[in-house]
């Protein structure tokens, strides 16, 4: 009967487990947009666009303007990229974005992270505020990042941040010549 009951302890404890720890990204900002399937938020200057999904949650409800708290997963939010040449906005120097997972690489100007089934860099160092970091900041172990929502980007690619190329000058169109003939 011990059997059971530790059984049934231990299965309710990794549901609820899962529960309290599936949200790997908190965003704090205003909101822009809103509607069924998604919510635009303004954060520090970067417009992130969340799907709202039955675990996604949003404190208070999201209407236009209102500060919102969105908790969600990783999977479920996008950074929206400027245009190139749109300068972003300074950082207001409060950490509104907040990533759980595994320290993946470290580097003297950069963090990475993976989170659910995502990579995320965060930069650090001169020109960005601080990243604040809970737990111990070491390769394979889990840590709780608080930084700027400019400061972090979801990993696409092999390079984090890429630096937009310039943009190449057209080549003249051949001009046609009649044949003779």
């Amino acid at each position: 009967m011990k059997v059971k009951i530790l059984i049934g302890a231990v299965f309710a404890g990794c549901i609820l487990g899962s529960l309290a720890f599936a949200q790997s990204l908190q965003i704090k900002g205003n909101v822009s947009s809103v509607n069924d399937t998604q919510v635009e938020v303004q954060c520090d200057g970067a417009t992130w666009v969340i799907k709202l999904t039955p675990s996604t949650t949003v404190t208070p409800a999201p209407t236009l303007g209102t500060t919102v708290t969105v908790q969600a997963k990783c999977p479920d939010a996008q950074r929206k990229e400027n245009p190139i040449g749109t300068p972003t906005p300074t950082p207001s120097g409060t950490q509104s974005l907040q990533i759980k997972g595994k320290v993946a690489d470290l580097k003297p100007n950069m963090i990475t992270l993976t989170s659910d089934t995502e990579t995320w860099c965060v930069r650090q160092g001169p020109g960005t505020n601080t990243a604040v970091v809970s737990g111990d900041l070491i390769v394979g172990k889990p840590v709780t990042l608080k930084c700027n929502c400019p400061d972090a980007q979801r990993k696409e690619g092999p390079v984090c941040f890429p630096t937009p190329s310039p943009m190449a000058t057209p080549k003249p169109t051949p001009t046609a010549t009649a044949a003779n003939g």
